[in-house]
C-alpha cells in the first residue's frame, strides 16, 4: 500500500544544490516506504579510485563483527563492476555465496542523498544495519538523520500492513 507524501515532493529538489547537512528531517520523513525498501536487484556499486567496494572494508564483517573491518587485498572477490576485499576467506565465501545479503544497500551510496535522488558516496564508517540490510551514508549528520528516518519508514510499513 503505497503511503501518500504530503507537498514536499522528491521530484522538487534541486539535485545539483542537495546539502545533507541542511536537510531538514520534515522533509526525509515524509518518503514512502517504497522510496528507501526497492532494493532487491544489484545495482551499479560506489567504488573508490581503485575500484574497490566500501573503501576496502569488508561488507560481511559489518554483520558478523559489527564494526568497519578493512579487508585484504588478497582476499578479494569481482562482483558487480567492483573489487570487494574481505578479512577473512570464510567472509569471502558468505559473500560469493549471497552477495545480495551483504551488499549495501543503494550500492554503498548515501542513503539519505538517495532518498532525494542523489547519488552521494557513502562512507563505509558511516553504518548501519536495518531490517538486515547495510546502509552507508556520507557523513555523520547524514548518517543520524538515515536512523530517524529509518525508524519513521518501519512505523509506516507497520500502519500500511493493518
Amino acid at each position: 500500500m503505497a503511503v501518500a507524501r504530503d507537498s514536499v515532493a522528491r521530484d522538487s529538489v534541486d539535485l545539483d544544490t542537495v546539502d545533507l547537512d541542511a536537510v531538514d528531517l520534515h522533509t526525509v520523513s515524509t518518503l514512502t516506504v517504497a522510496d528507501v525498501t526497492n532494493q532487491a536487484s544489484p545495482e551499479a556499486i560506489h567504488t573508490d579510485r581503485e575500484g574497490r567496494a566500501l573503501q576496502g572494508h569488508d561488507p560481511v564483517a559489518y554483520f558478523t563483527v559489527g564494526e568497519p573491518t578493512m579487508g585484504d587485498e588478497n582476499i578479494s572477490l569481482d562482483w558487480n563492476g567492483a573489487t570487494w576485499l574481505f578479512a577473512t576467506a570464510t567472509n569471502r565465501d558468505l559473500f560469493d555465496a549471497d552477495p545480495l545479503a551483504y551488499a549495501p544497500a543503494f550500492g554503498g551510496h548515501c542513503a539519505v542523498g538517495r532518498a532525494f535522488g542523489v547519488d552521494l558516496p557513502g562512507s563505509a564508517k558511516r553504518w548501519r544495519i536495518e531490517d538486515g540490510r547495510l546502509y552507508v551514508n556520507k557523513n555523520l549528520l547524514a548518517a543520524s538523520q538515515f536512523g530517524l528516518f529509518a525508524r519513521r519508514i518501519r512505523k509506516l510499513a507497520d500502519r500500511s500492513g493493518e
